[in-house]
């Protein structure tokens, strides 16, 4: 989980599909503030599409955060996936359905590809998952 400055995402973020979450802290709670997936534009693009005002492809998501939150209290995790644009599209929706982010709408449908899908969120020194002690429970 990073902290957001372009100069650094720029070099570190890779171009290839992946999902970003991003995410907000409050009393030392990880709370999602949004998850994004990207298949054509990559890692890089997504964030400085997203997070970068000079860039407009988000504009009005982004404007609608910047009413609640700073976008430099903004953190970020990523993880590339390198498989299918539906694969992107199931992983997001178990993302956005367990941990219903404040600015994902919780319409957002799955490929319908499968009945149930299961992800595996890390935890550990380098990444502490999304809450405290938050089980993880497949939809």
């Amino acid at each position: 989980m990073l902290q957001y400055d372009r100069h650094v995402f720029t070099r570190l973020m890779p171009g290839v599909p992946g999902i970003t979450g991003f995410f907000t802290e409050k009393d030392g709670e990880r709370l999602p503030i949004l998850f994004l997936g990207c298949w054509q534009d990559g890692l890089r693009d997504l964030i400085k599409n997203f997070m970068d005002p000079f860039f407009i492809r988000y504009k009005e998501l982004r404007e609608e955060i910047e009413k609640e939150i700073e976008m430099e209290e903004i953190h970020i995790a990523y993880t590339v996936i390198e498989t299918s644009p539906k694969d992107i599209q199931d992983i997001l929706y178990y993302l956005i359905q367990t941990h219903h982010p404040s600015s994902n709408s919780l319409s957002f449908s799955s490929s319908g590809r499968y009945k149930k899908v299961y992800v595996e969120e890390l935890q550990g020194k380098s990444f502490s998952g999304i809450g405290k002690d938050n089980p993880r429970t497949p939809l």
